[in-house]
């Protein structure tokens, strides 16, 4: 889907993501998601987390 065609209200699952087939939803749930509201809410960065963000900087960066 376009991701300019979404309608936030309306999406339901999360193959009425934008780029998000059948193979995505399968990794997703796999991982414990399930519905498209449990992606939401994340204020962290994923290099806040990487282990080579870690290795470089240590405690040196203040999350």
């Amino acid at each position: 889907m376009n991701p300019a065609k979404v309608i936030r209200e309306k999406v339901e699952k999360l193959t009425d993501l934008p780029n998000v087939g059948k193979t995505i939803a399968a990794d997703f749930a796999r991982i414990g998601i399930t519905h498209p509201k449990q992606l939401r809410g994340e204020t962290k960065v994923w290099w806040d987390y990487t282990p080579e963000r870690k290795a470089r900087y240590g405690d040196k960066i203040r999350l």
